[in-house]
């Protein structure tokens, strides 16, 4: 087993403060992000009001084509409500709400 050695050197207290004195240090910690509005439309005859899954943000349409502003974020699941289980009315389903182009 090998032998080890510790070395203990001491500093002068008021040198090393006078090394350190004139530096500065700077740390940006401020961000901006933005994020885009994509518009859906209500696409049934009725009030709806959805909270976002990602932003936690309240939309609220108050009828069938009324469009709102959405976060991009809370889109995709935005876009896979639907109203029941099963089609109606030709095989379609019963999406709530659609993408604006």
């Amino acid at each position: 087993m090998a032998k080890s050695k510790t070395y203990t050197k001491k500093f002068d207290e008021e040198a090393v403060e006078d090394e350190w004195e004139d530096e500065e240090v700077v740390v940006e910690t401020s961000r901006t992000l933005s994020y885009n509005t994509i518009s859906l439309v209500n696409k049934i005859s009725a009030k709806v009001k959805l909270r976002g899954s990602v932003t936690k943000n309240w939309y609220e349409w108050s009828k069938a084509g009324a469009k709102v502003g959405v976060d991009e974020r809370d889109v995709p699941d935005l876009l896979k409500k639907k109203l029941g289980e099963k089609p109606c009315c030709g095989g379609n389903l019963n999406w709530i709400f659609e993408k604006v182009e």
